[in-house]
Formats: C-alpha cells, structure tokens, sequence
C-alpha cells in the first residue's frame, strides 16, 4: 500500500504545521477504523503509525533527521 506524505519530513516547521491539525481531535477522528496499540507509549506509536505514517521502530535514535 502507497501512502502520501502530507508533510515534509525534513522540515521541523512542516512537522509542526501538520501536527497543529491533531488539536481539538483525539486519533478516532485520524483513524476511525484502526487498531490501536495498547501498552507503555502505545498513544505516541498509534499517532506516529497512523498520523504521520511511519513505522515506529524499538531503536532510542530517531529514525530520520530533522534539520
């Protein structure tokens, strides 16, 4: 499956633009028929899988660089 990116990954200012759009909604309104995680941080990697559409990963570094 193809996702589109509705943000630029490597801009902080994008990221945070696109972010701006999750206030007054909580992820049933992103995502309304997803699975969500349950568990220790499952919140976070359920907006980062589902919102911004990268696969969260088990590594402490970021998995990209924002400049």
């Amino acid at each position: 499956m193809t996702q589109t990116i509705k943000y630029d990954k490597t801009s902080a200012a994008s990221i945070f633009a696109y972010s701006t759009h999750l206030l007054g909604h909580c992820l049933r309104d992103v995502a309304p028929y997803a699975q969500v995680r349950t568990g220790k941080g499952a919140l976070g990697q359920s907006v980062e899988e589902l919102y911004f559409e990268y696969e969260v990963n088990r590594s402490c570094q970021p998995s990209h660089a924002v400049q």
